[in-house]
């Protein structure tokens, strides 16, 4: 094999791995974009009494354990989304309005990631 077969084999290698990457960081995004809207939602029902609390204090844990398995795959990625993420689930009651926000950050990097 030729040196510039080898390069080109290394080099679509690497832009494979890449690929990988960017494809596990989008589903991620599009996961906690998902997630966090989900519980922005239940949290207004909440603030109206439209949910009990059981079902709120659920939902919260839920999304809370998703949210920690979609953040790991954001920080091995080096995906800015992973501080949205980190600081959603470090919030012991994040607010309707916090969880929108966040929610609002996410949907623009997924954005940002379907661009590339």
């Amino acid at each position: 094999m030729s040196f510039a077969s080898r390069l080109l084999v290394a080099a679509l290698a690497l832009l494979a791995g890449c690929s990988s990457k960017q494809d596990a960081a989008l589903e991620a995004v599009k996961g906690a974009h998902s997630v966090t809207a989900e519980w922005a939602a239940t949290e207004r029902l909440a603030e109206r009494s439209r949910v009990t609390q059981t079902y709120r204090g659920e939902i919260r844990e839920m999304a809370k354990d998703q949210l920690q398995s979609q953040g790991r795959i954001l920080r091995q990625s080096n995906d800015p989304a992973a501080r949205t993420i980190d600081a959603i689930r470090a919030d012991a009651a994040p607010s309707a309005a916090a969880l929108a926000a966040a929610a609002k950050t996410l949907d623009e990097s997924e954005k940002r990631l379907e661009a590339h």
